[in-house]
């Protein structure tokens, strides 16, 4: 299992076991292995665009490198907590005209991130970056229908794609457009999309830059903080550090301040980590001067 909701779905039949040993025999909730569902379409075709499987910008991407990190090969592991506060803060970097539409926090802080990472970067401007977000299409938002009880991969990874210098100069409503875009594609003919693409391309594996690319997923509605064994709740349920570009969004409560928020692992070479807590700090500390209206801008 690949996705934190077929996890889910183990760990909590493996409790229902562990607290009723004697008396439970069957889940409660069967499991259905029927792979079939999320197969190629006969005959197959890509109908939405996949950014995250563009082996050409991949290969362009590796003739070029940064001008801080090219020497550098070290990388550390830091987390950083965001309790209704900092996204509060991080909230008022945003133009007017964005404090009237719906903006989740998963958006806002993938948004915000993506852009303190690629300023600390350092990328020369005309440089691609993408960040991708993880999707499932489990329940009825995308139309799959999946039956519950199903087991196996159901996400898939919409992306997001600008040049390094627009995403580190434009205020933050331009990367909140752009992730908002990438995850508003998703649909059940994206997923079939995906599928066709897999057998059309004979399996592309997903392409991933050292620096130029970023993927975050949002566990923070999983449950992992409320799988019990018999023995109480978890102390923390999620994944404790970044994995290589990947960081995972996971529910955390700050012991200091008591605050329960969203902790989040980055990975980066060390002078690039100070920097991007220097322009992360700015997004959660400084006084905000609200950025002028301005109108949505193409993605490259």
């Amino acid at each position: 299992m690949s996705d934190a909701s077929g996890l889910i779905q183990l760990l909590n039949t493996i409790t229902e076991f562990a607290q009723q040993p004697q008396t439970k025999i069957t889940p409660s909730v069967p499991p259905i292995w029927q792979r079939h569902l999320l197969s190629a379409r006969q005959p197959p075709s890509i109908t939405c665009p996949h950014h995250e499987y563009d082996q050409a910008l991949a290969g362009a991407a590796a003739a070029t490198t940064t001008t801080t990190t090219a020497n550098e090969t070290t990388t550390i592991n830091r987390s950083f907590f965001f309790g209704p506060k900092e996204i509060k803060a991080i909230r008022n970097h945003l133009p007017h005209h964005h404090h009237s539409t719906t903006a989740s926090t998963f958006e806002l802080l993938t948004a915000c991130i993506w852009q303190c990472r690629t300023r600390a970067l350092c990328l020369v401007p005309d440089e691609i970056v993408r960040v991708s977000c993880v999707v499932t299409g489990r329940g009825n938002k995308h139309g799959l229908n999946l039956p519950p009880g199903y087991y196996g991969n159901v996400i898939t990874f919409p992306t997001a794609m600008t040049k390094a210098g627009m995403l580190s100069m434009l205020p933050l409503g331009y990367a909140l457009e752009l992730v908002k875009k990438a995850k508003a594609q998703v649909s059940e003919e994206y997923f079939r999309s995906v599928a066709d693409l897999m057998v059309i391309k004979g399996r592309p594996s997903y392409t991933l830059e050292a620096n130029k690319d970023y993927i975050v997923s949002d566990t923070t509605r999983a449950g992992f903080d409320k799988v019990d064994f018999g023995w109480g709740k978890p102390v923390f349920g999620g994944v404790p550090r970044a994995i290589s570009l990947i960081s995972v969004f996971s529910r955390f409560r700050d012991i200091k301040g008591g605050e329960d928020g969203i902790a989040v692992p980055i990975c980066l070479p060390e002078s690039v980590m100070d920097r991007f807590e220097q322009e992360l700090k700015k997004m959660i500390q400084e006084p905000v001067r609200h950025p002028p209206n301005h109108k949505p801008i193409s993605m490259l």
